[in-house]
Parts: C-alpha cells; structure tokens; sequence
C-alpha cells in the first residue's frame, strides 16, 4: 500500500504538531499577514470601560466608581484568574446574545427606573387629589391678638369693654 500514511503515523504527526504548537514561544513574531498578539489585561479593560459606558445612562454613578485607573488594576487581576478558568474575552463577549444584552439590559433599567418615578409622581398627586379641604376661619372669628383683645385703631381693649 504505497502513497497512503498509516494512521498510527497520522496520529503520531497529529501529536507531535500539538507538542511543537504547546511548546511555541509566546515571544515570536508574528508573521507576514499574522494579527499582533492582543494583550489579555487590554481587552478586560476595554470589555469593562464598555460595560461601564452602556450601564451609565441608568447607573449615572458608575465613571465615579469605575475610574480609567480601577479599570486598568480590575482588569490586571482578572487576567490570572480568566487563565486559570481558561476564559477570554471573546468567549465571553462573543455571539449575539451578548449585543441584545449589552442593549437591553440598560434600556430595561432605564424603563424601571422611570417608571418607578412615574409611580411616585402619580402617587403625590392623587395624595394631593385626596386630600380634604382646608378649614378656611374667618378673619373676624379670631384675632391675631389673642381671644379677649380686639385691634380698635391702635388702642387695645378688651372685647367686654
């Protein structure tokens, strides 16, 4: 059977190109048409500043906590963890559901909270609509000096007098 590879030999090709491939250098050049290798702790950051910057229009308070430079030190930590997990950002972030998320989620906090002050609104004002009537007194009916003085002029007299 001349020209045909066994398959003992394919596999064993098979893994010693998954040996050489584990074993490459992080440090090599890229090659000619090859992306530049993305820094894991860039792409946190970006990911967590987009989080930040969708989430602030019902999160106003967000840039206040999330600084450029909390986000920088976030996304240093995470990284060790996302390789020990074996997570990135593409995982993550990828596919559809994250861009309806990313969209959505913000829009239904914003929903919720204007419908919370909505609620509020319309709360005070049937509170108001409830309300009973003032008691109106007339003017003569008491003095603003007291119960026995009446004002006659500029002279104080009892009310007997």
């Amino acid at each position: 059977m001349g020209g045909l590879i066994e398959l003992d030999a394919l596999d064993t090709l098979k893994r010693k190109a998954h040996a050489y491939e584990s074993q490459a250098g992080q440090d090599l050049p890229p090659l000619p048409g090859e992306p530049a290798p993305v820094d894991p702790a860039a792409e946190w950051e970006m990911t967590i500043s987009l989080v930040v910057a969708v989430l602030s229009p019902a999160l106003p308070y967000l840039p206040t906590v999330y600084t450029p430079d909390t986000i920088k030190a976030l996304s240093g930590a995470i990284v060790p963890v996302a390789d020990k997990y074996g997570l990135n950002v593409g995982g993550i972030m990828g596919g559809p559901e994250i861009g309806l998320l990313m969209i959505a989620a913000p829009l239904g906090l914003s929903t919720y909270v204007a419908h919370k002050q909505w609620r509020a609104q319309q709360e005070a004002e049937r509170t108001v609509d409830d309300a009973p009537p003032a008691v109106v007194v007339p003017p003569q009916a008491r003095s603003h000096l007291g119960e026995n003085m009446q004002d006659n002029g500029g002279r104080l007299r009892a009310v007997g007098e």
